[in-house]
């Protein structure tokens, strides 16, 4: 492995189910566009845009330029 993240390319949003309740994703867009959140709530993000939202609802991700990748942590109780 390079150690290089891999992008993601513009396609369907990926949908997440619920995680353990009292769960928060954090998201850092590095480069592209890209919408994630809440399948009710989500949020377009750009270059060094940060979000977090609850993780324990039915989430998505969705690329929306070439070249998008991000770094996602999650955090559990």
């Amino acid at each position: 492995s390079s150690g290089h993240p891999a992008p993601f390319a513009p396609a369907p949003a990926r949908q997440a189910q619920a995680h353990t309740p009292g769960s928060v994703e954090h998201v850092v867009l590095a480069a592209g566009r890209m919408r994630c959140g809440p399948v009710d709530a989500m949020v377009e993000l750009g270059p060094g845009d940060y979000v977090s939202f609850p993780g324990d609802v039915p989430h998505a991700y969705e690329a929306l330029a070439p070249g998008t990748w991000a770094t996602l942590v999650m955090e559990h109780p």
